[in-house]
């Protein structure tokens, strides 16, 4: 075993969704100052100044945050030193970490990262930590040293692996129909939509030939069925696209997702409960 010590950091492209988070602070803050000027009576100078000063705080922090993110790790523990305005260094011995969540979203995969997400033992002050924007090497690296930490074989009980096929992503789109939530969808894009074209009485048209007669109300609700159906099916496809489950000797592995990718390991020794749920 070696000792050498491993280095990362988080990526430049952090920096681009840290960006859009704080535009959407900033956003909320905007309401709730104004808000607050409807109580206080200050003035609109006054507001956007607080304003400015809550962005330049953010972006500040932000940037400091990337600039002092360092970590260490080698084949025992990991070394983190991380901050903004205010910066701390940890130490995690890889036994103490139960588990891991790893999830790479569309703009990691242009860069080839990974954000990783560590579950620490119940008694230790830090319950979970978060590695953003690191380059999917060094995640490898940090899980098949949880991984052998762990589990030094790492073997696969009687070489189980389940995968989710299609059949099943159709047989669970059809068992969770849900009119409410497709509804919901297509008035937000009618919303959208309808900020930029005329699109109203293209709607007042389809209701008017829905309602004609019985047998246009009876093939539009079949129509509106399988288009409900197909949301599922698409909905279902995008979230656990590519599912499959490894039983490990003392950890569970599970992998899934197309656009955004997930790898989830569970200690089983910290599995205190199991729960079963299934629809009529």
């Amino acid at each position: 075993m070696t000792n050498s010590y491993h280095y990362a950091q988080i990526h430049p492209s952090w920096l681009l969704m840290q960006t859009a988070n704080i535009i959407v602070r900033c956003v909320i803050y905007m309401f709730a100052l104004s808000f607050l000027q409807r109580l206080f009576q200050f003035t609109d100078t006054t507001k956007y100044l607080l304003l400015i000063f809550i962005a330049l705080l953010l972006i500040i922090n932000s940037l400091l945050y990337w600039k002092n993110f360092r970590l260490f790790f080698n084949q025992e523990k990991l070394t983190i030193r991380e901050g903004g305005l205010l910066k701390k260094e940890r130490q995690i011995n890889f036994g103490n970490i139960e588990g891991f969540n790893e999830k790479t979203n569309i703009l990691e995969r242009l860069f080839k990262l990974s954000s990783l997400t560590l579950k620490v033992e119940a008694n230790s002050n830090e319950k979970k930590i978060v590695l953003p924007f690191i380059k999917k090497r060094e995640i490898a690296e940090i899980k098949n040293s949880i991984s052998s930490t762990k589990d030094p074989t790492n073997s696969v009980i009687n070489n189980y692996v389940y995968i989710m096929n299609y059949h099943q992503i159709l047989k669970g789109s059809f068992a969770s129909l849900n009119l409410i939530l497709f509804f919901t969808f297509m008035y937000t894009i009618y919303k959208n939509i309808s900020d930029f074209l005329n699109v109203s009485d293209f709607v007042h048209q389809l209701q008017d030939l829905y309602f004609e007669n019985w047998t246009n109300i009876f093939m539009g609700s079949l129509i509106i069925i399988l288009l409900t159906f197909l949301f599922g099916v698409l909905k279902n496809m995008l979230l656990f696209g590519n599912f499959k489950l490894s039983n490990h000797s003392k950890h569970i592995d599970t992998v899934w997702g197309y656009i955004s990718n997930y790898h989830n390991s569970v200690d089983k020794a910290g599995i205190s409960a199991i729960n079963i749920k299934s629809s009529f």
